[in-house]
């Protein structure tokens, strides 16, 4: 059985989170490599350098109305965020992404992503 992951996505002092079951090995590739995007777009954070086969089983998270950011493989298997107004169908959803605060990208500012390897830590 594969266990949950949390994934933190930290842009401009503000942080969001989402927790998937990582059946696609995301945390062993991204574990031990930094990973920070700069970019001029608010709607999408591509990590270009980490790419995924899509699963061959559909998605089991849908687009939900109130869910404003999504953690997904795009169509090259690219793990992105996305906010909800661009969300493709043809985007693997792994993910709804959760803030405590009104989460936005800044653009010009370096996005990081990053696992956590202990979830007892509340999601926001």
């Amino acid at each position: 059985m594969v266990s949950p992951r949390k994934f933190t996505i930290e842009n401009n002092g503000k942080a969001i989170t989402g927790i998937f079951n990582d059946e696609i090995g995301v945390r062993c590739t991204i574990q031990d490599k930094s990973c920070n995007v700069k970019r001029k777009n608010t709607t999408i954070a591509r990590f270009l350098k980490f790419r995924f086969p899509i699963p061959s089983s559909p998605s089991t998270i849908t687009k939900m109305k109130g869910v404003d950011w999504y953690l997904c493989l795009d169509t090259g298997g690219v793990l992105t965020l996305k906010h909800h107004s661009v969300i493709d169908r043809s985007d693997y959803i792994l993910a709804e992404m959760k803030s405590q605060s009104e989460f936005c990208l800044a653009p010009d500012v370096k996005t990081n992503l990053t696992v956590s390897f202990n979830n007892d830590e509340p999601i926001l």
